[in-house]
C-alpha cells in the first residue's frame, strides 16, 4: 500500500488488502477516478461508505464501458446509502 500525506489533509491510498488505515466516519470525501476496474469493486465501495463521514461525498469517475449494467451499479451505490447527484 502506498500511502501518501499532505498539508491539505489529502491521503491517497492505493489499495492491496482493503481496509485503509483511517478509522470510519474519518473523511469528508472518497474519490475513485478509474480505480473500480478490479473484480472486488464492491469491496471499494463498501470501504468508500466506512470511512466517508455522515453526509460524505463519494467522487466516481470511471468509463460508463467499464461497467455490464450502469443501472444495476447506481442501484448497488444506492443500497449502500449514497445519493446519486449526477451522472
Amino acid at each position: 500500500m502506498l500511502l501518501t500525506e499532505s498539508p491539505f489533509d489529502i491521503m491517497l491510498c492505493l489499495l492491496g488488502p482493503l481496509q485503509v488505515p483511517l478509522a470510519a466516519e474519518s473523511v469528508d470525501v472518497v474519490v475513485f477516478c478509474l480505480a473500480l476496474m478490479g473484480s472486488n469493486l464492491l469491496d471499494f465501495l463498501v470501504e468508500a461508505s466506512r470511512v466517508l463521514k455522515l453526509g460524505g461525498i463519494l467522487m466516481i469517475a470511471e468509463v460508463a464501458s467499464r461497467f455490464e449494467d450502469v443501472r444495476s451499479f447506481v442501484n448497488i451505490l444506492g443500497s449502500l446509502g449514497f445519493k446519486i447527484i449526477s451522472k
